[in-house]
């Protein structure tokens, strides 16, 4: 049974023009899979995940329907499982938990829906490291570095429909 303290914090300033500023931080924790507490593949002592996720963006309707919003991120963990430095690690220690890892990204989009017809359009720019004790940073096996997504969604009734692409 693990307990964690995971504080949050938000906050939204709402300016003339309709334009409004937010900007929220928060720290988080994530435990470990069953298959990586394993004796014989894992290591039995590795404990969970610790991140401190920062977000800020800005927001403007320049004429109904249209918005756009321009959003920034940074996230830094540690705790992150790598595999030991030892190539014959010793049983229940082939997995340990001192690896770090961070992510940043800049994202732009924008939206518009018009009788119950939406779409949105948004481009990602944005990095994901992580590195073991004593190792350069490298990039996450998943990182994206560019990102472009596009979606459209129909209401009809109590029903929304829709479709989303991503490149």
């Amino acid at each position: 049974f693990d307990l964690w303290l995971e504080p949050r914090l938000a906050a939204e300033l709402r300016l003339p023009g309709a334009v409004a500023l937010s900007a929220a931080v928060g720290r988080h924790h994530q435990a470990p899979d069953g298959e990586d507490r394993s004796a014989i593949f894992g290591g039995t002592g590795v404990g969970a995940a610790e991140a401190w996720h920062g977000v800020s963006a800005v927001a403007w309707r320049p004429a109904d329907p249209l918005s756009l919003q321009l959003t920034g991120y940074h996230r830094r963990a540690s705790g992150r499982l790598v595999r030991a430095r030892d190539p014959q690690p010793a049983i229940a220690a082939a997995i340990v938990d001192d690896g770090e890892g961070r992510s940043s990204g800049l994202q732009a989009s924008a939206r518009a829906t018009v009788r119950g017809l939406s779409g949105h359009l948004g481009y990602l720019l944005s990095s994901s490291e992580r590195r073991a004790p004593g190792r350069p940073w490298r990039p996450f096996e998943h990182d994206r570095r560019h990102d472009l997504q596009a979606g459209v969604g129909l209401r009809l009734g109590h029903w929304t429909v829709g479709a989303r692409w991503r490149l």
